[in-house]
């Protein structure tokens, strides 16, 4: 399986870990242990370290589309 069947889905940049990732979109770095890979099994703590430019994550309840203007 290669969706992320309904969490939004992030792409892996140089240097990032999955700490680091769940502080900048939830500012809390310990929400990474809910991201999920592509297949729906959890990162070990070791991975979450190691993680590999272009690699795919998949957070539940992260949206990344641009929150739309409101309408006037």
């Amino acid at each position: 399986m290669s969706s992320c069947n309904g969490a939004g889905s992030y792409t892996v940049s140089a240097g990032e870990t999955l700490h680091s990732i769940a502080e900048k979109l939830f500012r809390d770095g310990n929400y990474w242990r809910n991201f999920r890979k592509p297949d729906g099994t959890p990162f070990t703590e070791d991975e979450a370290r190691n993680l590999r430019v272009g690699e795919v994550v998949c957070i539940p309840g992260f949206d990344p589309r641009p929150p739309r203007p409101p309408v006037v």
